[in-house]
């Protein structure tokens, strides 16, 4: 018979487990913020009863759980205290676990450089140990790293030592996961063809272990690969069947981000109505769940949709509580794609030295934290507000340091907006024939990756590189198909922009009726946009036409001037 205090030990291991167990599954489910009370609640009871081992375990859970919401501070200060608890309980397995999971709040951080020596260090501890499936945990996260910070070679080795190591112990729920990364990689490096390939392992074998949030992942990566294609509705598909499982199986994290995904598409789509009504949804379930990095992502999207609208106060709002929520978790690497957002908005409202600082702090943090695909985005960001500002030599240089090193890192996506900016500034320094060869490259691309914004923005510049060549014809019909295509996708700034070139090119052939009537529309646009710089040059040249010769006609006044700049 056992003893009471046997008894009571046997009692207190099971009210343990049963807290931690029920914590897992609600976190396993998406609902955080109930997983979270479950964990305080297993450390505190471990604290009581002096479990020291229990509490290693619950200070850990708890900062899986904080990772899971995006409350990175709070994690890092419980994973640190974890590390120091196990170091004076000289406990090595402790400390790895702890530096596995602060290499990943670094990581989620944005803060790669910080990210790597943690993991090293953990992955070093693995292998001394000989503990082979932790050993592949932390190069799967190395492997993230890496691809993040533009190394792919080493992400690759990583990723495939990992899935070597998961297939020897046989562990099919983490092949699955490696399947899952490698796409990933592929999708990162532009080959969206072995992208789909190993998304589609991954749905193979998430059907035979019967994983279902395993199913959902890979659906929902299926579907990023269909976007990044441009094969919208068949994205919208895997997205919506995501969404229908995430609610059949109560996991309204998995169902959030599906609906977030689908509020892309219908964005890509130019649905925009539809597009907010899904990230509306998103945004609800978020801030319900508590999970707070992706409902800034749902602000963010929100604010690209209202941009795009021509809405730049409801853009410049989104993005502002975006930024604030991304400066409160410490998240550089999202804060700085708001901050490159904020930017844009005063490039269009002609305020080119805020737009040109915004841009500058975001290409600092890109810098700190070492992440080439965002470097490369804030430096083509720098020639596009200095094309703006017909300062072209200084754009060129920007332009092109953005171009080789996407090349060097293999940032096939990053090249159309890049090639878009090159191509722009080749026209207006009048080398006409490099930007003849930049064209047909864009062309392509834009073919090869089925964007019709990118198809849309080469016939604008072919319309624009005809009308310098003289060959009005041409320009014209390229400029009509470029208009045509821009309405369609009621992209409202470059359309304003199409309709300027081809107003002014209808001055020329002296088709004065016309000119006015396409200038105008113009210049309704860059008014709703509240774009000083863009009504200015619209009025120049429809002054200079002859085309503003009665009163009834728009006048931008020094009024409306300083009115616009009250929401700023």
């Amino acid at each position: 018979m056992k003893g009471k205090e046997e008894s009571m030990n046997d009692y207190l291991g099971l009210v343990l487990r049963a807290f931690d167990s029920r914590a897992r599954v609600l976190l396993r489910v998406g609902e955080g913020k109930r997983a979270l009370k479950d964990a305080e609640r297993l450390f505190m009871l471990a604290k009581k009863h002096d479990e020291k081992e229990w509490q290693v375990r619950a200070s850990l859970l708890q900062v899986e759980i904080l990772t899971f919401l995006g409350k990175y501070p709070e994690a890092l200060r419980k994973a640190r205290m974890a590390k120091n608890r196990c170091k004076i309980m000289k406990d090595t397995w402790g400390i790895a676990e702890s530096l596995t999971w602060l290499g990943a709040i670094y990581f989620r951080q944005g803060k790669y450089k910080k990210a790597l020596p943690n993991f090293k260090e953990a992955l070093r501890i693995y292998r001394r140990k000989k503990k082979k499936d932790k050993i592949a945990f932390v190069l799967d996260h190395m492997g993230i790293y890496y691809e993040n910070a533009g190394e792919y070679k080493k992400a690759f080795g990583c990723h495939e030592e990992a899935l070597e190591i998961w297939k020897e112990l046989g562990d099919r729920e983490n092949i699955l996961k490696s399947y899952v990364n490698l796409a990933s990689l592929y999708l990162s490096t532009g080959d969206y063809s072995k992208a789909e390939e190993y998304f589609r392992k991954a749905l193979r074998l998430s059907s035979q272990t019967g994983n279902m949030e395993a199913r959902m992942a890979a659906l929902n990566n299926l579907g990023m690969v269909m976007e990044h294609t441009g094969r919208f509705e068949k994205a919208m598909q895997y997205y919506s069947l995501v969404a229908e499982l995430g609610r059949k199986t109560g996991n309204r994290r998995i169902e959030a981000i599906a609906n977030m995904n689908t509020g892309v598409i219908f964005f890509h789509l130019t649905r925009y109505e539809k597009a907010i009504e899904f990230l509306e949804k998103a945004t609800s379930l978020m801030e319900e769940l508590g999970i707070e990095d992706h409902l800034a992502n749902c602000f963010t999207n929100l604010g690209a949709v209202f941009y795009v609208k021509g809405d730049l106060k409801n853009a410049f709002d989104y993005f502002n509580r975006a930024i604030r929520i991304f400066e409160k978790i410490n998240n550089p690497a999202y804060l700085s794609s708001c901050l490159n957002n904020i930017s844009f908005i005063y490039m269009v409202w002609g305020e080119l030295e805020k737009a040109l600082s915004f841009q500058r702090r975001a290409l600092e943090i890109r810098k700190r934290i070492g992440n080439p695909a965002g470097i490369v985005y804030c430096l083509n960001g720098m020639g596009n507000i200095l094309v703006e500002g017909e300062r072209y030599e200084e754009a060129e240089t920007y332009i092109k340091n953005a171009l080789e090193m996407a090349k060097k890192a293999n940032l096939k996506p990053n090249l159309p907006k890049i090639y878009f900016q090159l191509i722009r500034v080749l026209i207006h320094r009048k080398k006409i024939t490099d930007a003849e060869v930049y064209l047909e490259k864009l062309k392509k691309l834009a073919n090869e990756m089925n964007s019709l914004v990118d198809r849309a923005l080469s016939l604008y510049l072919e319309g624009v590189l005809n009308l310098h060549k003289n060959e009005h014809e041409k320009a014209e019909e390229a400029f009509i198909s470029s208009i045509e295509m821009l309405r369609k996708l009621n992209n409202r700034f470059y359309l304003g922009q199409a309709l300027y070139e081809y107003g002014k090119m209808l001055i020329k052939k002296e088709k004065r009726k016309r000119a006015r009537k396409i200038l105008e529309e113009s210049m309704k646009i860059f008014e709703e946009l509240d774009s000083r710089l863009w009504i200015s040059r619209t009025r120049n040249i429809m002054k200079d036409g002859g085309l503003l010769e009665k009163p009834k006609n728009r006048e931008y006044s020094e009024e409306k001037d300083e009115k616009s700049k009250e929401h700023v």
